[in-house]
This record gives C-alpha cells, sequence and structure tokens, in this order.
C-alpha cells in the first residue's frame, strides 16, 4: 500500500494519489490505483470597456481580459498480470473524469478598430494617385488610417445563457466543460524461443464527446459538413449560394455534440531478435550469439482532442457567445467615424444587441453581418498515428555499438483548420468554365502580359454569369477588369488594391455593393458593379465572409533513416547521431504555432501538400561524456582518504554537439487574397525564382527597404519583391 500527498499550490493546484497492488495468486498480479489532481489557472486582465484601436499600432492602454479554469480531474486504473507459461499476459484500463470549470472574459467587451481593409476597395482611397509597392502598401495604409483617426470596423461582443437571458456587458461567461473516457486494452508478451519476442496487443479508447454540464452548449440545425458540401454541389451545378440552407443555432439538447462520440481500437505489434549466428557466414554479419538485436515495431496511436475544442468552440457560440461585425467595403474614408477616446466605440460600427437565446439564425448580411468567424466540424474524427520502426544493432567488441533503424510516423486525420464559408468555385453550365480559373485567365491577362482593358478579351464565365454587368460600350469581362486593375492607359483607377480578387468578388456579389453597373463617366471608373445572373449571392455566402473551423482532414507522412554509433570504453560515453528524413502534410505548423494549420482553399485542400513546416531534411547531433580518472580507486590518486575524494573525485567533462539543414519558409502573395476573403494565400510565381546564395549580405535595397544590410535568403532581395501575410482582421 502507498500513499502520496502534494499541495504545492495550496490555492490552486493540489493532488493525491494512492495504491493496492495485490499477489492474487503465484502467477497473477494486481495494481490499482486511484488519482486526483486539481490544477487552477488565473489571468486577472485588466480591461474593464469597450475599447477603439489603429490596426497596426500598439494600444496605448492595455487590452488583456481576465479568464480563470479550475481542472479537478479523477483517475482510476487497473492493471492484471498473468504469466503463463511462455506467456506473460496483461490486461487492463484507465478511466479520467475530467471537468474543465472556466469564467471568462473574453467576449465581454466590444470593440472598433481603424483597420483599412474593410473600407470600400479595401482602404485603396488611403494611397490616392501614389505609386507603392504592395510590401509597403499595407504599412502605408495602416499609418494614414491611424492620422486620419479612422475607425472602420466594428465588432459587438455579446452573451446569453440558453433561454435568452442576457449576461451584461463587463460581466464573465462561466462554462463545465465536462468528459468522461476510459481505455482498456489487452496484451501478450510471448517468449517464442531464447532469442525471439513477440508482443501484441489491442487498446479500446472510449471517448464521448466534452459537453457542458449546465447545458449552456449551442448546435447548429444541420452537420456543417453538410452545409459545406450543400454549398459545393450547388456551385457544381452552376446555381446560386442563395439555395444554402441557412445555418441556424439551437441547444446541444435538441442538435448534437461537439463532435460523435468516439470509440477506437487502435492494434500493436512489435518483435524482438537475436540472431544465434554461431558460424559461417551468420556469424559474420551478426558477430555471434547476443552481439545483434532486430526489432520491429507498428502500432497505431489516438490522440485526445475534447478540452482544448470544448474551449475553441465556447469562445464562438452564436446565441450564446455571439460577435457580430459591421458590414466590409461599405464605408469610405470620409464616411467613416473618427477616433474619440480609446475607451468608446462608435454606435454606428457595432450592431445593436440582436435577441437573444436559442434557436437563433446567423443574420445574413443584409442584417449587418457577412461575418469572420470560427466553429468546429461537429462530425470530424479522432485523430491518429500510425508509429512504424524497423531497427538493426550490432555489438561489435571494445566498447563500440552501432544501429541502423527506419523510423515511419503517419498521420491520418489531423485537425487543420479550413474556411467553409470562402467563396465557391461556381461552374458556368455553358461554357463548363470555373469562377477561380476566370479569375486566374483575367489576372493572369493584366498583371503578367499587360493587356489593356480596351484589348481584353472576352472570358466566357464573365460573359455568361455576369452578363448584366456590360454597359457602356463595355463587355462584362472588361467591367470585371476595371474593377480588378483599373486601366493605367487612361488613369482609371481600380477599385480593389492591386490583385485583390476577392474584393472585386465582393463588389459584384455581396448584396450590399452590386446593383446595376454605373460608371463614373463612359470611360471611367466603376462606380457599381451589376449583381450576377441570378442576383446576389451566386458565390459568396450570405451569413459569413469567412467561417474557420477545425476538420479532422489533415494527414501527413513522416519517413527518416536513423544511424547512432556509441563508444563506451572505461570513463568514456561517445554517441553520434545522424538523421535523414522527409516529412511532408498538409497545413502543418512549427511547434509553438497556433492549433492547427489552414488550408486556404477549402475545396482542393492538396494545393497545401508539401513539405512539414518542421521538416529538416538533416540532423547531427553527438554527446560525449568523460568521467576524470582522479580520486579514489581511479588512475590517479586512487589511494585518496573519503574527505580528499570528496574534493577531487567524480568530476566529468561533457559536451553537446547539433547540427540541422534549415526549416522550409513560405513566401506570400502580399495583399491578395485571391481564394479566401479572410486568408492571404502563397505567392504566385511570376518569373524564374533566382539562386538562394546565402543568409548573409550586405545589400541595400532602395526606396525604404533594407538600409544597413544583414539577414536575407537572397543576394538581391529587390528582385524577390516584397511579400507579407496579412489578413483583413
Amino acid at each position: 500500500y502507498t500513499l502520496s500527498l502534494h499541495d504545492a499550490l495550496p490555492i490552486y493546484n493540489k493532488g493525491f494519489a494512492t495504491g493496492w497492488t495485490g499477489v492474487l495468486t503465484n502467477s497473477l498480479v494486481s495494481t490499482l490505483r486511484y488519482g486526483f489532481t486539481r490544477v487552477g489557472n488565473q489571468t486577472t486582465g485588466v480591461l474593464t470597456s469597450p475599447y477603439e484601436w489603429f490596426r497596426g499600432f500598439d494600444t496605448p492602454f492595455g487590452t488583456s481580459t481576465g479568464t480563470t479554469r479550475i481542472i479537478p480531474v479523477h483517475t482510476i486504473t487497473e492493471d492484471l498480470s498473468w504469466n503463463k507459461g511462455a506467456h506473460n499476459f496483461r490486461f487492463g484500463g484507465i478511466v479520467r473524469l475530467i471537468s474543465n470549470q472556466s469564467s471568462s472574459l473574453s467576449n465581454s467587451y466590444s470593440n472598433a478598430s481603424s483597420n483599412p481593409s474593410w473600407l470600400t476597395g479595401s482602404g485603396n482611397d488611403l494611397t490616392g494617385n501614389l505609386s507603392i509597392t504592395s510590401g509597403d502598401l499595407q504599412s502605408f495604409q495602416y499609418a494614414m488610417g491611424a492620422v486620419l483617426g479612422v475607425e472602420a470596423q466594428g465588432t459587438g461582443k455579446y452573451n446569453y445563457l440558453v433561454d435568452g437571458t442576457v449576461i451584461p456587458p463587463g460581466a464573465p461567461v462561466v462554462r463545465n466543460f465536462v468528459n468522461h473516457e476510459g481505455e482498456i486494452y489487452a496484451q501478450d508478451t510471448w517468449k517464442v524461443t531464447r532469442n525471439l519476442t513477440v508482443t501484441a496487443g489491442i487498446r479500446l479508447s472510449l471517448e464521448p464527446a466534452v459537453y457542458e454540464a449546465n447545458g449552456q452548449q449551442a448546435s447548429t440545425n444541420i452537420p456543417i459538413a453538410n452545409w459545406l458540401a450543400q454549398r459545393e454541389q450547388l456551385a457544381n451545378q452552376g446555381l446560386s449560394q442563395n439555395g444554402v440552407s441557412p445555418i441556424t443555432f439551437i441547444p446541444a439538447s435538441q442538435g448534437r455534440g461537439i463532435y460523435p462520440d468516439h470509440y477506437n481500437w487502435a492494434p500493436r505489434l512489435a518483435l524482438a531478435y537475436s540472431p544465434t549466428a554461431s558460424d559461417g557466414i551468420s556469424k559474420f554479419l551478426f558477430g555471434g550469439a547476443g552481439k545483434t538485436s532486430i526489432r520491429v515495431g507498428a502500432g497505431m496511436y489516438y490522440d485526445m482532442i475534447g478540452q482544448p475544442l470544448a474551449q475553441s468552440f465556447s469562445n464562438s457560440q452564436f446565441g450564446l457567445s455571439s460577435s457580430l461585425t459591421n458590414p466590409a467595403n461599405t464605408l469610405s474614408t470620409a464616411q467613416a467615424p473618427r477616433f474619440t477616446t480609446f475607451y468608446t466605440v462608435p454606435s454606428v460600427l457595432v450592431p445593436p444587441t440582436p435577441k437573444g437565446g436559442l434557436p437563433v439564425t446567423y443574420p445574413a448580411s443584409g442584417s449587418g453581418s457577412f461575418a469572420i468567424t470560427n466553429s468546429i466540424d461537429d462530425q470530424l474524427k479522432a485523430p491518429y498515428t500510425i508509429n512504424l520502426d524497423f531497427s538493426v544493432g550490432r555489438d561489435f567488441g571494445h566498447g563500440w555499438f552501432v544501429q541502423g533503424s527506419y523510423v515511419g510516423r503517419l498521420s491520418r486525420h489531423s485537425l487543420i483548420q479550413r474556411d467553409l464559408a470562402m467563396p465557391t468555385d461556381l461552374v458556368d453550365p455553358k461554357s463548363g468554365q470555373d469562377y477561380f480559373g476566370a479569375m486566374n485567365q483575367l489576372a493572369g491577362l493584366l498583371d503578367k502580359q499587360g493587356v489593356t482593358i480596351s484589348n481584353l478579351p472576352k472570358i466566357p464565365f464573365f460573359e455568361d454569369m455576369w452578363s448584366t454587368a456590360a454597359t457602356g460600350g463595355f463587355t462584362a469581362t472588361q467591367i470585371w477588369g476595371l474593377d480588378y486593375h483599373g486601366d493605367p492607359t487612361k488613369s482609371i483607377k481600380a477599385n480593389s488594391n492591386p490583385g485583390d480578387f476577392t474584393n472585386t468578388l465582393n463588389n459584384a456579389d455581396n448584396a450590399s455593393n452590386c446593383g446595376k453597373t454605373t460608371l463614373l463617366s463612359s470611360s471611367g471608373r466603376v462606380n457599381q458593379m451589376a449583381c450576377g445572373i441570378y442576383g446576389p449571392w451566386m458565390v459568396f455566402n450570405p451569413q459569413f465572409s469567412a467561417l474557420s473551423a477545425n476538420s479532422s482532414i489533415g494527414m501527413g507522412d513522416y519517413h527518416a533513416m536513423q544511424w547512432t554509433v556509441r563508444k563506451s570504453l572505461g570513463g568514456l560515453v561517445m554517441d553520434l547521431n545522424y538523421t535523414w528524413s522527409r516529412s511532408i502534410d498538409l497545413a502543418s505548423t512549427t511547434e509553438g504555432g497556433t492549433f492547427s494549420g489552414f488550408a486556404i482553399n477549402t475545396f482542393n485542400i492538396n494545393q497545401m501538400r508539401g513539405v512539414s513546416a518542421y521538416d529538416t531534411t538533416h540532423q547531427v547531433n553527438a554527446s560525449l561524456i568523460y568521467a576524470l580518472p582522479f580520486g579514489r580507486g581511479k588512475r590517479f590518486l586512487g589511494g585518496s582518504n573519503k574527505i580528499v575524494d570528496a574534493v577531487i573525485g567524480g568530476w566529468q567533462v561533457s559536451g553537446l554537439y547539433r547540427q540541422t539543414s534549415g526549416l522550409p519558409f513560405t513566401v506570400y502573395n502580399g495583399q491578395r487574397w485571391p481564394t479566401n476573403w479572410e486568408v492571404d494565400a502563397n505567392a504566385t510565381l511570376t518569373g524564374t525564382l533566382p539562386k538562394i546564395v546565402s543568409t548573409e549580405n550586405q545589400n541595400t535595397v532602395a526606396n525604404g527597404g533594407l538600409s544597413g544590410g544583414g539577414p536575407n535568403l537572397w543576394q538581391n532581395p529587390a528582385q524577390i519583391g516584397r511579400a507579407s501575410c496579412r489578413e483583413r482582421v
């Protein structure tokens, strides 16, 4: 019987564990354990009211919000070991009872910002007729927005209980997400012969979905993945997004859990073999009995995902914790309200408090939404990995040991984010051309080939699906080209920042913007674009401009060759390890990044397939430990007494060395949102990529670039141009 107590932080963190081990028979042993931990965390925060700020600049006062989280966990385990001849059977299980009690102010205060991307034309009127490279455009617009005191985007934060009771602004949102989960397993270790051991086992994980203990939880009227499938089906048929069923949030008791209950089988198999190799070629290869070990293993391992997803889900349950933002691209710089005081939010930007309680339908754009928010795919599967290894190790004598290994890790159903509300790839039934293909063709003609608007040929998608846009002697394609690119030959300015595909689409498809094509003059700037042949919302969804959702659609493959050389002789131990590997996946992030990566194109996630953000092709590391031969019983001063030995004995010298190849990097489009309204895309190659020559150079880039040299991947950065990752919010 054992008992241990832990009370490191009396206020928040406590633990208790007890266990019992019983020898039931000479071959049967049972071990029962119970443990309790209580982890507490509190962030006080300083924000006490709504606030407004300038994008790109630090706020003059703190805006952190308070969160308290108490997590008591009860754990019960039972392990049974039974020896039967050459077999060692093990059976057991574990039960975990987890409660995550939180009190959060993260959604308790509304705010407004100068965000120039929210202005008409994504803030292009802030630049006037200035010629600014795309790399500097963002910084210039942010600065001008602050100088003018513009407040363009407002976000109202509202909290309710399921019955509609309003939680007052500034009051915390209290939730208690509970999950009761367990695992059972069976395993057999079979010593087939003296030098061959086979281990096989299977584990069943029982993971019901996390739920809010007091019923303060929402669901959608239809599975959100089905909603996405409906959007894609309509687009493939050439039909408008107006036919999509709107999302309504209902109490979880009338809908579904955050995700389905998961019951996952995970088999494991391993073999360990040491060749006898008593003579002949086998002895030459394996060195004799006990000199070589061969190991093979494979197993499945499931991730536990409940509590992190519950906290993310809790912050974005519309109707319980709602965030409503004023529509984008409806206010010019002149129309936008101005900054007054830090703790004042312009009422024109923050939508009025909507009716609380469930069910409630997310407001369409005409009601002041076109929202940017997030959710969880409520049909996600449990992520898992398949781990593989094969190794051969040999003792060469004289303290030398060498091992070569293959290591593989295959991840499936990994959680990555995708935008379920991104513009669809609408297909023109008449020509078969799709929206993405048409925009790519348009941009290629205007941006790459330098075709003028007057010489711009008709593109079937625009001529068929936006035939209503043609006016003033311009074809529908030319109207799209004018809005997207302008006409430099006639000093006609575009309504979008250079290359902003989705801003032009917003002008042509958002009910708040499109109507009947009008020009400032017969050959001038587009003042308004016509809606498509089916009216507004043919491509965009009318409720959301972006609906980011964690989905179990990711996958990855890691394969590695590993070598270890170990030298052990006297007081010297030396290890040298080398790994040659490749990791390929979808939308990964580096360690310490966000919870998961983002698939920019929801309708073709394989575009994101590439080397992992953490991929390192080569890795070498070495360690050395040498015990100095001084002191009692050692080579030097071996007869020292205990007092002398305490001073001179027991010393050692150690060293470490590690070197890896570099991590991959990504260049972003820099203010182009060709696919997604909210998230920028990777850069599009428009010429021959110069060779990477070093990470240090002293070149100076003119026009406000690197003035003093320093680290850079390119010998001539100006040849590459500038790129930045920019989001609309």
